[in-house]
């Protein structure tokens, strides 16, 4: 039996399936991004506006979080990469 064979499939596989999230974490990233600079020029242009400072603000927040929360998730799965698959640090 072949062992080396399937452990070789089984690692490119786990290493598709990491890229695969990697750039679904950059991409949802940018879309973070933007959507904070949008809360951003949207809070400093209505600043006359009161009332619509409100949702603004949501903007910011929200887009502070989800950017905290992606790039601590990109972390852990490079945690994991180097943990588990031996990856090397770039």
């Amino acid at each position: 039996m072949n062992f080396h064979s399937t452990s070789a499939t089984l690692a490119s596989t786990i290493n598709l399936l990491l890229d695969l999230i990697n750039t679904s974490i950059r991409a949802l990233s940018i879309i973070a991004l933007l959507i904070f600079m949008l809360g951003g020029v949207r809070y400093i242009w209505g600043s006359s506006n009161k009332e619509g400072h409100g949702a603004d603000k949501k903007l910011l927040i929200w887009g502070v979080v989800s950017m905290f929360v992606l790039f601590s998730l990109g972390g852990l799965v490079r945690l994991i990469e180097i943990a588990f698959l031996g990856g090397a640090l770039n």
